[in-house]
């Protein structure tokens, strides 16, 4: 949704979601019985299986403000507020990890390894004035459209 406010303040908002299913997952078959101390399959030891067991889910919520004030200043602002869950850190075709117990696999099901929360992005650009008090046509044109801008980012730690 895009609106403009009064006094020229542009706010966007929306909602974001995505979902992956039948991402690849790693299970360590034939691990030891944690209470018996015995394999399931006797004379082979534990070894890597990967099938299409992983899901995500990702929610946000994203929001934009911008300003454009007099004499040459633009403001703006963002901030993201994050949902995520997957049954690994990282569900990839390199070496995702595995999980825990492999007959029960929705016991690891939280946020993953890089996910993050809150996310606040602010920043500004402003046109330097050196255009207007320049005097002849020649030193108009070298010094029109010279900005300085900055960004600043603010974040939530990762778990």
């Amino acid at each position: 949704m895009q609106r403009e406010l009064p006094g020229g303040i542009a706010l966007d908002t929306a909602y974001v979601g995505t979902r992956g299913v039948h991402l690849q997952l790693v299970r360590f078959w034939n691990q030891v019985d944690r209470l018996t101390g015995v394999r399931p399959y006797r004379g082979f030891t534990e070894f890597r299986y990967r099938d299409a067991g992983d899901s995500s889910v990702y929610h946000s919520w994203q929001t934009s403000v911008r300003k454009r004030f007099s004499r040459g200043l633009i403001f703006g602002a963002n901030y993201t507020w994050a949902s995520a869950y997957s049954y690994t850190d990282d569900s990839d075709l390199l070496l995702p990890s595995s999980v825990q117990n492999i007959y029960n696999v929705s016991a690891d099901k939280g946020p993953p390894g890089d996910f993050v929360r809150h996310v606040l992005v602010s920043d500004f650009i402003y046109e330097l004035p050196i255009a207007r008090l320049a005097n002849s046509l020649l030193s108009r044109n070298l010094f029109a459209g010279w900005q300085i801008s900055g960004i600043f980012t603010a974040r939530t730690a990762t778990p």
